[in-house]
Formats: C-alpha cells, sequence, structure tokens
C-alpha cells in the first residue's frame, strides 16, 4: 500500500513541476475544457475531502495544485481578455 501511495506522490509531484511551476509551458486541452466549467472545480474539490481519509499528503498536494491552477487560469485568463480588447 505505501508503494502505491509514493507512486501517487510522484504523480502529482511531476505534474505540479511541469504544469503549475513553469508558466511557460500551456496547459492540457483537457484542463482548459475544466476551466470552463467551474462547478468541476466543486466537485474535484469534494473530490480532495475523500482523499484526506486515504492520505493527507496526497489530499494536500491535490488542494495545492487545483488551487495553483484556478488562480493561474483566473488571472492569465483576464489577462488574455484584456490585451485582446486593446
Amino acid at each position: 500500500m505505501d508503494i502505491l501511495k509514493g507512486l501517487i506522490l510522484g504523480f502529482l509531484s511531476g505534474f505540479f513541476i511541469l504544469y503549475t511551476l513553469q508558466p511557460a509551458k500551456p496547459y492540457p486541452e483537457f484542463m482548459l475544457r475544466i476551466s470552463e466549467r467551474p462547478w468541476i472545480f466543486v466537485l474535484l474539490l469534494a473530490f480532495s475531502w475523500m482523499l484526506f481519509y486515504y492520505d493527507q499528503n496526497i489530499a494536500l498536494l491535490y488542494i495545492l495544485i487545483l488551487t495553483t491552477i484556478i488562480i493561474d487560469i483566473e488571472f492569465l485568463g483576464r489577462a488574455k481578455a484584456d490585451s485582446e480588447a486593446d
């Protein structure tokens, strides 16, 4: 069971480093589709609550990824809309 937790933590850590900490790298298409429907983020946050029962480290990393993606899409989305309006 510890091996599975380690693999999940490794995957989430790699995803966090590759996509959320590198602003020059574009998000995958599925993440952009999810950002068009904000209610999906509510479901993902509810899923993170269930992850807390499995492992707190995985749940905290998952919540960190979700919040950075939400903030990044929100701020960059406004910046793109403002630059297109000019």
